[in-house]
């Protein structure tokens, strides 16, 4: 019988490819979903506690180079210019599926999503925001999303599907407003 693919290789293989999306089954009953999640994270504890304490300590840090470059630490990618302002809720399992384009800004307790459990499957996505985007504060943006570029997230909206470009999304979940014209 095959061993079974580790937690790492999983999240680096799915890192390296064009899916934006990896939806992994559970085999079994409904009631033992804690066992499955914790069993997928078994084999990388000390990496996940490292990123734990650097998510911790830059969750309360103002924007800046420093903070980026914990971040990137990390496996996250962040270009230049980009503003994480304090309190942002960067996913704490697998941030390396975040990219931070240039010039973007995420607001005060906004929150972006790389992994969902539920009772039948863990979903793993790659979030993407685009260049000057703007992500409003207490926004949510999903797991397996792209925020385009020049795009607005509205104040606590909840971004579930693609935002193209040079957009305004508001509401839960969020909806096309209106088109915008130049940046941000």
């Amino acid at each position: 019988m095959p061993e079974p693919r580790r937690t790492r290789d999983i999240i680096r293989e799915f890192a390296a490819s064009d899916e934006t999306v990896l939806t992994l089954q559970f085999d079994g009953t409904h009631e033992n979903v804690s066992d499955h999640w914790h069993a997928f994270l078994t084999d990388d504890r000390w990496n996940f506690v490292k990123k734990g304490i650097i998510i911790t300590i830059t969750r309360n840090m103002s924007s800046g180079r420093v903070k980026n470059w914990l971040l990137r630490r990390m496996g996250m990618k962040i270009g230049r210019k980009v503003f994480i302002a304090s309190a942002v809720e960067l996913d704490i399992q697998f941030p390396e599926l975040i990219t931070i384009d240039d010039g973007a800004i995420l607001g005060m307790h906004s929150h972006i999503a790389t992994h969902e459990v539920t009772h039948t499957h863990i979903r793993l996505g790659k979030v993407h925001v685009g260049k000057n985007a703007l992500i409003g504060g207490q926004a949510t943006v999903r797991s397996g999303v792209k925020i385009g570029d020049n795009s607005v997230v509205a104040l606590r909206s909840f971004v579930t599907e693609d935002v193209p470009t040079n957009t305004l999304v508001t509401g839960m979940p969020a909806r096309v407003t209106k088109p915008l014209h130049g940046s941000v």
